[in-house]
């Protein structure tokens, strides 16, 4: 009889352990998680302004040559026109 209240007591022990080390392994699942995902969130912003700035080159690239097309008509405008 003294066996089987060891047993019992044991066994009660190992589930107990077993319950905290698996909610210890869940939150340590979940604070992996969670750090991946902030991670994620990081490299999703970066690219969002990686976007913003190819964008915003593209457009100053737009108005220069822009610009350059305006000023190259004006020198046509102003060269002396030649008589054939």
């Amino acid at each position: 009889m003294c066996f089987v209240l060891f047993k019992n007591c044991s066994t009660d022990g190992n589930a107990e352990e077993n319950a905290v080390f698996l909610r210890k392994k869940r939150e340590l699942e979940l604070k992996r998680l969670e750090l991946e995902n902030e991670k994620l969130e990081r490299e999703i912003q970066s690219l969002i302004n990686q976007e913003k700035r190819a964008k915003e080159l593209h457009n100053i690239e737009l108005r220069r040559l822009r610009l350059q097309m305006v000023m190259m008509g004006a020198d046509l405008l102003q060269e002396p026109q030649r008589e054939e």
